[in-house]
């Protein structure tokens, strides 16, 4: 009876485990680089900021962002949050103006779509994006929200940082990933209990 009793306490506690951590996995999508990550402009989508060695914009193929997604960053560079990227950039006058009609844009159009909205890493939480035709040093707005048309990109740092995912605080593991975990821990305990 006291077998029986821990073998069900042990499967619901990983049914448990399964439901909390599907919550934010099932809808979850990660977007590989190959697969957010524009190159067809003449600058190869990713253009370095006149302010600062270190900031780059990255344009994105998405130009409508779904909060569930979770972006892989490019190889060597991370997502700049708002801060981050005022403390590299500073602030003044005599910059380059952002990405609009260079690169081959016009105005703010590529392939047929309308960019505007480079976004940070704390973007989604704070609603902070550079605008894709303002001056790289005094350029930041507020009032991005998700579902939002006309996103340019994003706002990279060169550099490698343990966190590399946009959209979570991590790369969102697959569910396949989890489950496989949770049978692991289901086998440990029939063992344990049996032994």
């Amino acid at each position: 009876m006291m077998v029986k009793s821990k073998l069900i306490h042990g499967i619901l506690s990983v049914v448990m485990l399964l439901a909390m951590t599907g919550v934010n996995t099932v809808n979850a999508k990660l977007i590989t680089v190959e697969n957010w990550h524009l190159t067809t402009d003449e600058l190869g989508g990713l253009r370095q900021s006149s302010a600062s060695e270190q900031v780059f914009y990255a344009v994105s193929k998405i130009w409508q962002l779904d909060r569930n997604d979770t972006f892989e960053a490019l190889d060597g560079y991370y997502f700049a949050t708002h801060q981050e990227w005022r403390d590299l950039v500073g602030f003044g006058p005599n910059s380059n103006r952002g990405y609009k009609n260079q690169g081959g844009w016009n105005d703010y159009e590529w392939e047929g779509k309308e960019r505007y909205f480079f976004l940070f890493a704390d973007t989604l939480d704070t609603g902070w994006y550079k605008h894709a035709g303002n001056n790289d040093t005094t350029s930041n707005h507020t009032g991005f929200y998700q579902g939002r048309t006309g996103m340019a990109g994003f706002v990279m740092i060169k550099g490698e940082r343990e966190v590399a995912g946009f959209g979570a605080d991590a790369i969102v593991p697959e569910p396949t990933t989890i489950a496989i975990l949770s049978l692991g821990i289901i086998a440990l305990f029939l063992r344990r209990i049996i032994d």
